[in-house]
């Protein structure tokens, strides 16, 4: 499951320039990078639930997770604004990079 999530999450980003006017192919790499990151965030969740020391090794993996969080919420919210385009106002939705930036700063904010 790990190497299937990972093959697709890198090569959808490589076809990119080639598949952006594809109608789902936006919806589908967001689907696939949530699946990765929640995927991702269970393996660090369940490293941090069983510990009874607290060391660097921790410190670092709640800062992942936490990071990991704001990246699966930029993607569910890509989702939406791909399937309502006019669901945020001062949204830039010229190309996928400004809408994505966009909403790594509002997440990160928020």
């Amino acid at each position: 499951m790990r190497n299937l999530l990972f093959i697709l999450v890198l090569g959808f980003p490589i076809t990119l320039p080639f598949a952006a006017h594809v109608p789902n192919f936006m919806l589908a790499l967001n689907v696939s990078y949530v699946v990765f990151y929640v995927f991702i965030f269970w393996e660090i969740m369940k490293f941090l639930i069983r510990p009874s020391y607290i060391n660097v090794d921790v410190i670092s993996a709640s800062a992942c997770g936490y990071f990991l969080l704001i990246e699966m919420s930029v993607f569910l919210l890509q989702i939406y604004v791909y399937a309502n385009p006019n669901s945020f106002k001062g949204l830039n939705t010229t190309d996928p990079a400004s809408i994505y930036m966009d909403l790594v700063y509002f997440c990160s904010i928020t």
